[in-house]
């Protein structure tokens, strides 16, 4: 489940890999290592499923849970957006800046800390207090989901 994100891509890919190796019993069977044959089988069939991902049958989520929606309506996600930005803005400016360069322009921590010519601790300290700051505003909105940060 690691490798697809969800539990019945993970079962597709199993069942797929496992007729692979039906099919090449032979070659399992006289390897060294069969589970690593295996895992590798497992692997490339992932890698080759995501290669030809365009033409492959895609299920609907809506059909795996019974009608739920699974995905956010796009018009949520923007006003979830605006309002974050928003947010943003009424950090104090160190902050609003790190954010801006380390969020929004994809930097590194190390090249945050050479523009701002600050040590990359302060850097981090700073992006962890913004990042709990505006969790704690997120929270106090009704009706806004939480935003994901990476790095935080």
């Amino acid at each position: 489940m690691s490798m697809t994100g969800n539990r019945y891509d993970a079962e597709d890919l199993v069942q797929e890999t496992l007729a692979k190796v039906i099919d090449k019993w032979d070659q399992v069977d006289a390897s060294t290592n069969p589970g690593a044959y295996v895992r590798r089988m497992l692997a490339n069939t992932y890698i080759s499923q995501r290669r030809r991902f365009a033409s492959h049958e895609v299920v609907s989520d809506d059909a795996v849970s019974g009608g739920l929606r699974a995905v956010p309506d796009p018009q949520e996600r923007l006003v979830d957006r605006d309002l974050l930005r928003s947010m943003v803005t009424t950090l104090p400016r160190q902050q609003r800046v790190i954010v801006a360069l380390r969020y929004y322009e994809d930097q590194s921590v190390k090249e945050v800390a050479q523009i701002m010519e600050i040590s990359e601790a302060a850097v981090r300290s700073s992006c962890h207090k913004a990042l709990t700051s505006l969790r704690e505003r997120a929270r106090s909105q009704p009706g806004v989901t939480q935003p994901q940060v990476r790095g935080a």
